[in-house]
């Protein structure tokens, strides 16, 4: 029965995977690479700490999942499911620890996931609940972020929690909210249907500035704790951290605008992804930006001409 769980869970992460694409897969797993590395160096510095890491992250995914109540009523032990699924998601950090450390922390850390594995609190909530609390946060007009909180909320929310949980190191934060936006452009790939974009009976100008104004919105009250946590914490890199959180918002503006500059009423657009990443890398590497913003410019122009076509009756 482990073994058909194991396989359900492959399914579901192979499921992910497609949804979020190749280029993102690729650009996550050097993240992942880059930290790994890193804990690497601060394991072996200071072993106890690999005890920590561990019992965290167990501790993130158990608090996460929303089957407790389901696995506990077909399995007569649900934490062997439980701490089986961690293990098998934990294998590249143990591998760390075992590496990084010695056989007595290894076992101290599995120790520590067994116990927390235990811990069988029920989420009562619905089971049409969004995936995400941040689902809350978003306007009931941002209906892109409620249909993408419902495949990938869990994967941003364990982001956020990571960005401010690694905030004492420089940089860290600031990578996961690359991610974070990284995930969140694939949320308008797809175009709303014609009665969605007149619903409001704005014009186009009217329009485009309603759906920035709003987006952004919700974008700042996602990211707003991670760069001030971080703008604090890491005080001398405050001008670092004020430029990227700046560059990172022309960069979500530049994601929007250039979904309308080539609209068509409810079609799955086929995005250049190459015009995409540099848009985001511009977030990394400050010279792109002589791309991105004259880009930015020309697709606002853009995008309200394109739906002067269909909203120039409200105009």
């Amino acid at each position: 029965m482990l073994q058909r769980i194991l396989y359900i869970r492959l399914i579901q992460f192979w499921r992910i995977a497609k949804e979020l694409g190749i280029i993102r897969i690729l650009f996550i797993a050097l993240i992942a690479t880059v930290l790994l590395l890193y804990f690497y160096r601060a394991l072996s510095q200071n072993p106890n700490k690999s005890i920590v890491l561990c019992c965290v992250f167990t501790a993130i995914i158990h608090s996460l999942r929303k089957d407790k109540k389901f696995v506990a009523a077909i399995f007569e032990h649900p934490y062997l499911v439980y701490f089986t699924e961690y293990f098998v998601y934990a294998l590249p950090l143990l591998v760390l620890v075992a590496s990084a450390t010695n056989l007595f922390y290894l076992i101290l850390s599995l120790v520590g996931m067994f116990l927390i594995s235990n811990v069988n609190i029920y989420n009562h909530k619905s089971s049409t609940t969004s995936m995400s609390p941040f689902s809350r946060l978003a306007a009931k007009e941002n209906f892109e972020w409620i249909a993408g909180f419902r495949a990938t909320g869990i994967f941003i929310l364990i982001l956020w929690i990571l960005a401010l949980c690694l905030s004492f190191v420089p940089y860290a934060s600031l990578v996961f909210i690359w991610i974070i936006l990284l995930t969140i452009a694939a949320f308008y790939e797809v175009n709303e249907p014609l009665n969605l974009l007149i619903i409001n009976e704005y014009g186009a100008k009217k329009f485009i500035k309603n759906k920035l104004s709003l987006h952004i919105k919700d974008y700042l009250k996602m990211i707003a704790p991670i760069i001030i946590l971080h703008g604090i914490i890491n005080y001398k890199l405050w001008y670092l951290t004020l430029c990227f959180f700046v560059v990172n918002v022309i960069c979500f503006t530049t994601i929007i605008t250039s979904k309308y500059a080539s609209y068509k009423p409810a079609i799955h657009m086929k995005t250049d992804i190459i015009t995409v990443m540099i848009v985001l890398l511009s977030n990394m590497f400050l010279p792109l930006l002589i791309f991105t913003i004259p880009f930015g410019i020309i697709c606002y122009g853009q995008a309200i001409s394109n739906l002067n076509f269909y909203l120039n009756d409200f105009d």
